[in-house]
């Protein structure tokens, strides 16, 4: 079991001064699968003052809440004082923490039995509510009553989609019920969280478990737009969602493949993607209709249309739809495709006007205005198509023919 050696000096620490302290969370459902922890959270009996005074470089992260972090050798660690939550008002935090000195009332407040199993690296496991058996089981099960936790947190039903598609695990009867009976409070969560968990689904190992986000109809109290080409395309989305690379632009055209350009840009707008994303998934999905014949000419053309990076994830979606249809003619094109980019990406070749080994001011003796940028453009058609003819005594020779031809 590989666990940070800051880890185990933060427990230690709070051990020596007498206090109970104990990982927590996804790190130990983590350590259970056999998986290598992203980060590693620690509860305590210690409030944050005390969790301060031990330590000498702490930050107050969400000391409201009980949470201070610990920073060693560089890397932050989240300690949160044992707590029972208040009332919730927003459908996402409580309003105030009691602090405890219970780690079952600490536990029972989490969302899933399988996050609410706590670990001391001397004592082992502690888990009040079956988490490991649900773990075992492959099962996701809210702790406690279902309706109070969806309650208490909306943003919880899509968390659980999101680690069954994640895990590969199922849900349980009750937590899919509460999470039928209680979907219109999704309206109320803020859309950056929702767009995240969204994006955690889109490039998780098992996506065809999205179909119970499609089922639940969680859409409809998020997007209108987004809801109908959901309940239209799951069918399509399922299936070819797990053929395409983990790569968030690459998902992301698969999933919308069939949607108008604009509505989709609507959408992703809507849902606070940064405009880099819209920008280079627009140009990707504009160009998944172009047919590019399989040479070396016109798949330079298109690279210099739309860059090298936009053409290899263009790539990647015909390989996921191709390979999800079983096109076997269309896969051998792909292909070809495939092996012409990276060819052509290996030797370096000139596929843009600053490569090109000439500008507008060398050409500014022969002519004025549009007509220079015209020339220029012809020229890198030329280089382009004859790499070998990126030398500025050559350039300035087509270039004064194709100035006297216009």
């Amino acid at each position: 079991m590989k666990i940070d050696k800051e880890v185990n000096f933060i427990i230690e620490k709070l051990n020596e001064n007498n206090f109970e302290a104990f990982m927590v969370g996804g790190c130990v459902r983590d350590i259970i699968l056999k998986k290598t922890p992203k980060d590693f959270d620690i509860t305590t009996s210690a409030k944050p003052q005390e969790i301060k005074s031990i330590f000498g470089k702490t930050i107050d992260t969400g000391i409201q809440h009980g949470t201070v972090t610990v920073v060693l050798n560089k890397k932050n660690y989240e300690v949160t004082t044992y707590r029972i939550d208040g009332e919730y008002k927003d459908n996402r935090r409580p309003e105030n923490v009691i602090y405890t000195n219970s780690l079952k009332e600490d536990l029972a407040r989490r969302d899933f039995t399988m996050n609410a199993i706590a670990y001391h690296p001397n004592s082992g496991f502690i888990d009040y509510f079956s988490g490991r058996e649900d773990i075992e089981r492959k099962l996701i099960r809210a702790v406690g009553d279902p309706n109070q936790r969806f309650n208490e947190d909306a943003l919880r039903m899509i968390r659980a989609i999101r680690f069954s598609s994640q895990l590969g695990f199922e849900i349980e009867s009750a937590t899919i019920d509460a999470i039928k009976n209680n979907s219109d409070l999704i309206q109320y969560l803020s859309i950056e969280r929702i767009r995240d968990e969204f994006v955690k689904m889109l490039l998780s190992d098992y996506f065809e478990n999205f179909e119970l986000f499609a089922a639940l109809n969680l859409a409809e109290y998020i997007d209108e737009n987004l809801n109908i080409y959901i309940q239209k395309n799951s069918a399509n989305i399922i299936k070819y969602i797990p053929f395409a690379k983990k790569d968030i632009i690459v998902r992301l055209a698969v999933f919308f493949y069939k949607y108008d350009i604009d509505e989709i840009e609507n959408i992703l707008k809507f849902l606070r993607f940064d405009n880099k994303t819209i920008k280079q998934l627009k140009i990707i999905l504009k160009s998944f209709s172009v047919y590019v014949d399989a040479n070396f000419y016109s798949v330079r053309k298109e690279i210099y249309k739309i860059g090298y990076e936009n053409f290899e994830k263009l790539l990647e979606m015909h390989k996921s739809i191709a390979n999800a249809e079983n096109i076997r003619v269309f896969n051998v094109y792909i292909n070809k495709l495939e092996r012409i980019y990276k060819k052509t990406k290996n030797k370096n070749y000139v596929l843009s006007l600053k490569a090109l080994d000439i500008n507008g001011q060398d050409l500014s003796a022969m002519a004025k205005g549009e007509l220079i940028g015209d020339a220029l453009n012809y020229l890198m058609m030329m280089v382009i198509k004859y790499p070998i003819f990126n030398k500025k005594q050559i350039l300035m020779r087509l270039a004064a023919h194709y100035i006297k031809r216009n």
